[in-house]
């Protein structure tokens, strides 16, 4: 991998001094690609100008096409509108490409991965089910919170020890009980029975 060119000097002034990555052999003022400059708070996008320079793509975009600096993607809470990043008006929401009140993916208020999810009826976010951690929409869960995703139905459903809290490994085993409730393992048998009295 070879590492950066520093002898590319065709970013604009007051630009990320990284953004051109390739440069033609013949002239380091003339840029060929620019790369995007992202933080945990988002990217600035920028593009290569007809003239080899990398200019910032337009407000809220993370990035946007060589030569004319149309916007391909915004940044999350964004969307794309008339060629522009503008705010979602649906609370939560992180893409809203076409409609500013039509969610098409949320976000999730304890940081799980998709833990809302965008009713394609209402355009809104909408929580999971309680035991589910991410979903497609309700009762389709991909991974559950607390217990063992059910493959065929794609729910979470509840342990079956009685008062068991958590039962992440199988429904019938119990990691952890209720507030009030402490494991106890049946020693008569091979395999530990676990309750939670």
């Amino acid at each position: 991998m070879q590492a950066r060119q520093r002898r590319c000097n065709a970013t604009h002034i007051g630009s990320w001094n990284d953004a051109c990555v390739s440069c033609r052999p013949d002239n380091p003022e003339f840029c060929l690609k620019c790369d995007d400059f992202c933080t945990s708070r988002g990217c600035e996008g920028y593009f290569v100008t007809r003239e080899g320079h990398c200019s910032v793509c337009p407000a809220g975009a993370a990035s946007c096409s060589d030569l004319t600096g149309e916007v391909r993607e915004c940044n999350s809470g964004l969307g794309l509108v008339g060629g522009e990043c503008r705010p979602c008006k649906v609370e939560e929401c992180l893409k809203c490409d076409g409609d500013l009140w039509t969610c098409e993916k949320c976000a999730s208020p304890l940081g799980d991965v998709e833990a809302n999810f965008p009713d394609p009826a209402t355009g809104i976010c909408v929580p999971c089910d309680k035991r589910c951690r991410a979903c497609t929409g309700l009762g389709t869960c991909f991974q559950c919170r607390l217990t063992v995703l059910d493959p065929v139905t794609k729910t979470c459903p509840p342990c079956k020890v009685a008062n068991c809290y958590e039962c992440t490994e199988s429904l019938n085993q119990c990691q952890m009980c209720d507030e009030g409730f402490y494991l106890v393992e049946a020693s008569n048998t091979w395999f530990a029975d676990v309750a939670c009295n």
